[in-house]
C-alpha cells in the first residue's frame, strides 16, 4: 500500500490500519529507500498476523532476519516471493515456521545450494510451486539423507530448478552442476511440471533420464541438459510439453517416445546437430498432434521440415518458431500449403522477402494472424504494409548493431541511435 494513503488524515489512517484485508499483500519492491524492521513490524499489526502473499525486497540491514520474522508472526502465509538479497540459510530457518506456504519464488538473484533447496522442499509439507532459479551443487553428490518415506511430497505440483553456473567442461564445474534427476523423482510422484536447466546428468553412472514414474507430468523443461547421453531419456504418457532447448544430442536410434502420445507442444530450439529422421522418428507415435514446434537456431532444419510437414507430421500446428533458420521463400511457401491451421509464424533473421510473405498470407488467409519478420533483411516493408492491410499483425525492425550504432526501421522512416 503506497504511504500516501496513509497520509490523507489521522482519521483515514485509523479506517485503514482496521481492515486487516487491505494488508494481506506485503510487497515490498516499490520502496523507494529501504525497509526497516520497525516497519515490517508495523504492517504484520495491521494485518492482524493474517497476511497471505509476500514479497521480501529493498530492506537494508536486517536483511538476513526478515524471512523467519514474516513466517513466525504470519501463519497464515502461502505465498512467498524472494527477488533478491538474500542467501539459503535465511531462507531455510524461515522454512520450518512456514507450514502452510503453497508457492515459493526465490529468483536468480539470489543463490542457493541443492541441499539448501532440499531442505525448504522437507519443511514445507504443503508446498505446490517451488522455484529455484539459482541453484549450486557443493560437491558431485546430491544428499537425499533429509528424504524419507514420511518426507515424500505428495503436493507438490510445479518444480524449478535451474543452475545459474555457466556451462563448462572443467571438471570442478562439471562436479559442482551435477544433478542426479533419477533420485530426485522419487520423493515428488504427482509433479505436473518440471523445469531443470544447465545441469550436467550422467555423471557418475547414470547415462539415463528416466522420468517414466511421474505418471501425471504434463510439462517438462530440460533446456542447456548436458550428459554423456547412451539412451535418450524416458518420458510419462501424460506428457502434452517438452523443451529441448539447447540440449546435447541424444542418439537418434535409442529414443523413443512412444508414451508420449499426447505431447502437443515441443522445443528443439539451438538443436543444432539435430537431424530430421531424428525428429521424424520422435513424431511417429503422435504424428500430426503438436500444435506447438520451436525449431530456431537449427539452421538448416527447416528445408527439410517443410518435407516433414507435407508427410502430415504438422498438419495441426498453430504456432510455429523458425528464428535464426534458413528459411527462403521456397521454404515459407511450402510451410503455408501444408500447415493449415496456423496462427502464428516467427521467423526473426531469415532470408523471407516480401514475396513469400505475401504467399504466406494469401495461402493462410483467414487462419494467419501474426508473423513476427524482425531482421528480415530482404523484406520490404510494402509487404509488412500490404500484410497489414490483409489483418495479419506483422512485427518488423532492421538493427544494425556495427560501428557502435542501432538503426531501426518501422516504417519508411529511419531512426539512428547512438
Amino acid at each position: 500500500m503506497s504511504r500516501s494513503l496513509l497520509r490523507v488524515s489521522k482519521t483515514w489512517l485509523e479506517l485503514i490500519a482496521n481492515m486487516p484485508n487491505l494488508w494481506s499483500n506485503l510487497d515490498f519492491t516499490g520502496a523507494s529507500r529501504p525497509v526497516n524492521l520497525g516497519a515490517v513490524r508495523k504492517y504484520i499489526k495491521r494485518s492482524k498476523g493474517k497476511v497471505t502473499r509476500a514479497t521480501l525486497d529493498r530492506f537494508g540491514a536486517n536483511i538476513e532476519k526478515v524471512p523467519r520474522y514474516i513466517t513466525s508472526r504470519c501463519k497464515e502465509l502461502q505465498e512467498l516471493k524472494i527477488p533478491a538479497g538474500y542467501v539459503g540459510s535465511s531462507i531455510l530457518q524461515a522454512a520450518p515456521c512456514a507450514s502452510n506456504l503453497k508457492t515459493l519464488i526465490v529468483s536468480s538473484q539470489c543463490q542457493v545450494t541443492a541441499e539448501t533447496a532440499i531442505e525448504i522442499l522437507v519443511h514445507c509439507p504443503n508446498m505446490e510451486n517451488a522455484e529455484f532459479w539459482s541453484v549450486t551443487s557443493e560437491d558431485h553428490r546430491w544428499h537425499y539423507q533429509y528424504f524419507s518415506k514420511e518426507s515424500t511430497m505428495p503436493q507438490l505440483r510445479s518444480l524449478t530448478l535451474r543452475s545459474g553456473m555457466p556451462r563448462s567442461h572443467h571438471p570442478l564445474h562439471r562436479a559442482r552442476r551435477s544433478l542426479f534427476v533419477n533420485e530426485l523423482v522419487r520423493f515428488v510422484p504427482n509433479l505436473r511440471k518440471l523445469s531443470i536447466a544447465n545441469w550436467l546428468v550422467g555423471l557418475f553412472g547414470i547415462d539415463r533420464l528416466n522420468l517414466s514414474n511421474l505418471q501425471n507430468l504434463e510439462t517438462l523443461e530440460i533446456p542447456c541438459l548436458h550428459g554423456p547421453w547412451a539412451a535418450g531419456p524416458i518420458l510419462p504418457s501424460s506428457l502434452q510439453y517438452l523443451d529441448m532447448g539447447k540440449c546435447d544430442p541424444f542418439p537418434a536410434d535409442t529414443i523413443t517416445w512412444d508414451n508420449a502420445k499426447q505431447l502437443a507442444g515441443l522445443s528443439v530450439a539451438s538443436m543444432i546437430d539435430l537431424k530430421i529422421e531424428t525428429l521424424r522418428g520422435w513424431l511417429d507415435s503422435n504424428k500430426g498432434n503438436l500444435t506447438y514446434l520451436d525449431a530456431s537456431g537449427c539452421f538448416f532444419l527447416p528445408v527439410e521440415l517443410a518435407e516433414l510437414a507435407e508427410q502430415g507430421y504438422l498438419k495441426n500446428v498453430k504456432e510455429l518458431k523458425l528464428n535464426s533458420c534458413d528459411v527462403n521463400d521456397f521454404v515459407a511457401i511450402a510451410l503455408s500449403e501444408n500447415l493449415p491451421t496456423l496462427t502464428t509464424l516467427h521467423l526473426k533473421y531469415a532470408k523471407i522477402t516480401g514475396f513469400g510473405l505475401k504467399q504466406l498470407v494469401t495461402k493462410l488467409q483467414g487462419t494467419l494472424q501474426y508473423v513476427n519478420v524482425d531482421n528480415c533483411m530482404s523484406m520490404g516493408f510494402d509487404a509488412v504494409e500490404w500484410a497489414r492491410s490483409m489483418g495479419v499483425r506483422v512485427a518488423f525492425s532492421l538493427c544494425d548493431e556495427s560501428k557502435g550504432r542501432k538503426t531501426i526501421r518501422t516504417g519508411y522512416r529511419t531512426v539512428q541511435f547512438y
